[in-house]
């Protein structure tokens, strides 16, 4: 039976390592100015989307509600006001990164070759370190 679960991790460790190198390739070779943003720009629903999609943001949820709301005693009022507790909590660290993007954006334009070689040289030694764990 573990037989199965290590070809499963290994499967799972390859597909890693060619998104990490093809992660790595595209923000090598991507090019972006202030210009390209404004004209392309995204929409508030389209964030929205993205959110819904974000896996850390289903995880956090699911365990938050699971662990917090549905294991205690408690009423329904009780309940709901925890889940919109979560709920708030998750938004605002999603506005907050929405802050700190804005806030590094301008940083990141300035110096943006040396971003890119970093992140560059950062994503593939990550999936090096990930294949070769």
């Amino acid at each position: 039976m573990w037989h199965y679960f290590d070809n499963f991790i290994f499967v799972i460790k390859i597909i890693g390592f060619v998104y990490l190198l093809y992660l790595a390739f595209s923000v090598f070779k991507h090019e972006f100015n202030d210009e390209q943003q404004c004209n392309n720009a995204y929409r508030l629903r389209d964030g929205l989307y993205l959110q819904y999609m974000n896996p850390k943001t289903i995880v956090y949820v699911l365990t938050a509600i699971v662990t917090y709301v549905t294991t205690q005693n408690m009423s329904f009022i009780s309940s709901i006001s925890y889940t919109i507790v979560i709920a708030l909590i998750g938004v605002s660290g999603a506005v907050a990164w929405s802050i700190m993007g804005l806030c590094l954006k301008k940083l990141l334009l300035k110096y943006k070759t040396a971003y890119k070689m970093a992140m560059f040289t950062c994503l593939v030694l990550l999936a090096f370190i990930m294949i070769l764990e």
